[in-house]
């Protein structure tokens, strides 16, 4: 008789949890269904099974602190743990690694995909079990140490399944993206049949001309840079997944962190892209209130501090603790990780990163100087032109999508203020915007 496969679903929404027992029984599985972490680790002695689907944020104990548990129990460590989440921040990723989970699922998901990963786990079950010897790893990232005791193997799925997520995310891009271009399409024909005076009609032609050409540019060079991000992930996970590779816990280490680099860039690509995206369609609020320019920049700086270590780049602070600016904070935080995140990108290894910020009039000036490649003039003047999306590669390789500093642009003409460079080639580059001060 053929064995009757157990999935316990560990879910605080009473209506989510009935839509997964629904598609689960479908597919003939014997399903339990806990409401709490607490409720969930009772269960899971009498029930003891085959796989088990946790949300993540729930009351009292969340999805993180349950697989812990589940993997510090001698009697339950074997049993797979599922996350389902949203994925929205690559500290997701860290935490998942830290408590032991076996694979992410992003929220909405298909069945397809869901009882595959299922399927996975079953069929594997014997083979992930003999590789289950933990290593103990400390990585740091975003300010934080995160302790991993899991087997390579369960490290090995956990990113895997992140990397399938990312790119079944790139895929809705790609299809929003081709929806996009057909509903431009539309509406230049709709346009062309409303418009009756000639002058707005040639405006319009003009401004349309820019925005297509410069959005098949953009996607060009984000498409390339996307290729270039999941190169090193592919070459990386099949060397992880080669039955014969004799890595050590050293290795291991180096392989997650520059999978983690390039999740990282992966992250801050597509968020760029979402802000860029924003105010071009004129999507995004401006609400400008007082921001503390000193802790706004510490607290960039500080979710860098890895790129930082790695290259040996110190960063001096000069701001008045007290200065404020008029602005909205979401707009100054992202204009402030992409010229610190320049600065790094052009900084050769062992110099500093300075950045002041003083009083001019009503307006603040900011200053972002390295003590890397620089630029030539010719450089310079076509730096912020809307249609440039050049990109160069740092110091150490890096890579980047031309968007940042275009964005950069965007983000300061929003505030009311200018932004300009100052470079010499060798001599290093130093970026200045301004900003409106803020008056008590």
């Amino acid at each position: 008789m053929k064995k009757l496969i157990k999935v316990l679903i560990v879910e605080d929404s009473q209506t989510q949890a009935e839509g997964l027992k629904y598609l689960l029984g479908n597919h003939n599985y014997q399903v339990m269904h806990a409401l709490t972490g607490e409720m969930a680790l009772e269960v899971v002695e009498s029930f003891m099974p085959d796989v088990i689907i946790s949300d993540i944020l729930m009351p009292g104990m969340d999805g993180y602190s349950f697989c812990d548990k589940i993997k510090s129990d001698d009697r339950m460590k074997q049993i797979p743990v599922i996350l389902l989440t949203s994925l929205s921040d690559m500290r997701d990723v860290m935490k998942g690694l830290e408590s032991g989970a076996d694979s992410f699922i992003i929220k909405p998901y298909t069945e397809e995909y869901l009882i595959s990963r299922i399927q996975y786990f079953l069929q594997n079950a014997a083979y992930r079990n003999s590789k289950a010897e933990s290593v103990g790893l400390e990585i740091f990232f975003a300010n934080r140490k995160y302790l991993i005791h899991s087997s390579p193997q369960r490290i090995l799925d956990l990113l895997v399944s992140s990397y399938e997520n990312a790119v079944i995310k790139n895929q809705e891009l790609v299809i929003s993206n081709k929806n996009l271009h057909d509903e431009i399409r539309e509406r230049r024909v709709i346009e062309k049949e409303l418009v009756n005076n000639k002058q707005d009609l040639e405006t319009a032609n003009l401004e349309k001309t820019e925005l297509i050409g410069n959005q098949d540019q953009l996607m060009s060079i984000i498409a390339h840079d996307l290729r270039g991000n999941f190169n090193p992930l592919l070459g990386i996970t099949e060397l992880m997944m080669n039955p014969d590779n004799q890595m050590g816990p050293e290795e291991i280490a180096k392989l997650a962190m520059r999978l983690n680099d390039s999740f990282h860039r992966q992250y801050q690509l597509l968020e760029n892209l979402l802000s860029w995206g924003n105010i071009k369609n004129r999507n995004i609020q401006f609400m400008p209130v007082p921001v503390r320019l000193q802790a706004a920049v510490n607290g960039t700086v500080g979710m860098m501090e890895e790129n930082l270590r790695r290259k040996e780049l110190t960063v001096e602070v000069e701001i008045d603790p007290h200065l404020s600016v008029l602005g909205d904070k979401t707009l100054i935080e992202t204009l402030l990780r992409n010229l610190i995140s320049n600065a790094v990108k052009f900084s050769f290894s062992g110099k500093a990163i300075r950045i002041r910020a003083h009083k001019k009039d009503v307006l603040v000036q900011v200053d972002v100087r390295d003590e890397g490649v620089g630029m030539a003039a010719s450089k310079v003047s076509n730096l912020f032109k809307t249609t440039n999306f050049s990109t160069t590669h740092g110091t150490e390789n890096e890579r980047g999508s031309g968007l940042g500093l275009n964005l950069c642009h965007a983000l300061v003409t929003k505030q009311g203020g200018t932004i300009w460079v100052e470079s010499e080639p060798g001599k290093g580059a130093t970026f200045s915007f301004t900003i409106p001060l803020f008056q008590s």
